[in-house]
């Protein structure tokens, strides 16, 4: 009976730090990045938008709540989707993602203003919300702040795409409790894309960057002493089992 508790025991630790990664390759990102009011490329003192805001504009249009990632899909709950597109004077901005290490400021930018598939450019020389929208009268999210003041990259100006992955938006969230209020969530597979274990997305919701969310995705790999120590169980186990095998066979 004490064999096969320990043998489960060890198995079971086995199996848990194998699954580590996978476990750890589910992420939430909040929406915590404030973003400055701009009008005519400048820093905007009309209507009371003087300085940073979590959204520039109607909450209702321009909120994005948050993300999460799982499976290497990225859900991201706003209450902007393509079915904004024209009507708010913007449209849906791209996804930016940059990898760790690389010299490029972003690896990709994927369009998200379709339904059902999105065209990814790799290396791509992009727009920001300031170039797009200095010569409206629109106030609009000119820099973001997070980790230090940056433009918001929101259209990729490149448009030959490399590759396709699937977008899916949805007329609600599938996390109602968490990201109260969001009308829509985007599904984005990222699983085709080679991103690593360290690399960060900035989305600009709409095209005029009201609302801009940052998220950073660093996975800690389980360190192999961690496996060693389960084989060692393993094997002193083993061991154990064998000498009182040959001790029983004596007596």
């Amino acid at each position: 009976m004490k064999k096969i508790v320990l043998v489960s025991l060890t198995l079971a630790l086995l199996a848990a730090l194998a699954a580590g990664p996978a476990q750890a390759y589910s992420y939430t990102f909040a929406d915590n990045t404030l973003v400055e009011a701009y009008q005519h490329g400048r820093p905007s003192t009309a209507h009371g938008y003087t300085g940073w805001f979590d959204v520039v504009g109607t909450p209702s249009k321009f909120n994005t709540l948050g993300a999460d990632l799982v499976n290497g899909h990225l859900l991201i709950y706003s209450n902007w989707s393509p079915a904004r597109d024209r009507t708010e004077g913007a449209y849906t901005a791209d996804l930016f993602i940059s990898v760790a290490g690389s010299s490029q400021p972003y690896d990709y930018a994927i369009r998200l203003d379709g339904w059902g598939q999105g065209n990814v450019y790799e290396n791509p020389d992009f727009f920001t919300s300031n170039d797009l929208f200095r010569r409206s009268d629109d106030i609009y999210g000119g820099k973001y702040e997070n980790n230090g003041v940056k433009d918001v990259p929101v259209w990729a100006s490149d448009r030959h795409p490399q590759d396709k992955v699937d977008v899916d938006w949805y007329g609600s969230t599938r996390r109602p409790d968490a990201y109260k209020g969001a009308t829509f969530e985007a599904d984005i597979d990222l699983t085709g894309l080679d991103l690593g274990n360290d690399w960060y997305f900035v989305w600009g919701t709409g095209t005029c960057a009201n609302d801009t969310i940052v998220g950073h995705y660093h996975a800690c790999p389980i360190p192999g002493d961690f496996f060693l120590f389960g084989s060692g169980l393993l094997g002193l186990a083993a061991y154990g089992w064998r000498k009182r095998d040959l001790l029983d066979s004596r007596s």
